[in-house]
């Protein structure tokens, strides 16, 4: 996040201004973690921005929202993470700095995704990895259960970042949710 952005909704606010800078209109929108909260803040705003949802390892978990926890877990999930999307993560985190760090962490606890995701309106996807130890499969289950035209689809024995290990597989299930959209068009 920039500088100053202290809330899921400014980053919610970020990224319509971001789609309306390029152009784009209801587009299909894959999100990972902290990303799933900030979709769904939008898509709850401003229905009419944002197109069907592939929710990928949605957090906060309102069972594991304290700091503790969640830095407990991401380390255990670390541990199952390819080491290049290690890299990445690290050198982001260096560029954003500590004090953005701790700004966006606490962004994402002060987050109650679970009260708006009924209120979703487009179709949603939630990819879980099967071996994602930052999210819980019981979480991932209620996030899928809360939202109005949600399912859940597991990708057994990946890890919290299932769509950079199997992109394609995500990509098959983004696919059939176009496909689905698509047909309800008609």
């Amino acid at each position: 996040p920039r500088p100053g952005l202290r809330s899921v909704s400014e980053l919610a606010d970020a990224f319509a201004a971001w789609l309306e800078a390029a152009g784009l209109e209801r587009p299909a929108v894959v999100a990972n973690s902290l990303g799933c909260q900030v979709v769904t803040e939008l898509a709850v705003r401003e229905p009419a921005l944002v197109g069907p949802l592939t929710l990928v390892g949605p957090t906060i978990d309102p069972a594991r929202r304290r700091g503790r926890h969640q830095l407990f877990a991401a380390l255990r999930d670390s541990a199952r993470e390819p080491v290049r999307l290690l890299a990445i993560a690290a050198s982001d985190d260096l560029n954003a700095g500590m004090r953005q760090l701790v700004v966006t962490a606490r962004a994402a606890f002060d987050d109650r995704i679970e009260e708006r995701l009924p209120f979703v309106e487009q179709p949603a996807v939630v990819v879980r990895g099967g071996d994602d130890r930052f999210v819980s499969a019981e979480w991932a289950e209620q996030v899928a259960a809360l939202l109005p035209d949600g399912r859940l689809v597991v990708v057994p024995g990946e890890p919290h970042a299932v769509h950079f290990t199997q992109p394609a597989t995500v990509a098959c299930v983004v696919r059939e949710l176009l496909a689905q959209e698509g047909d309800e068009a008609l």
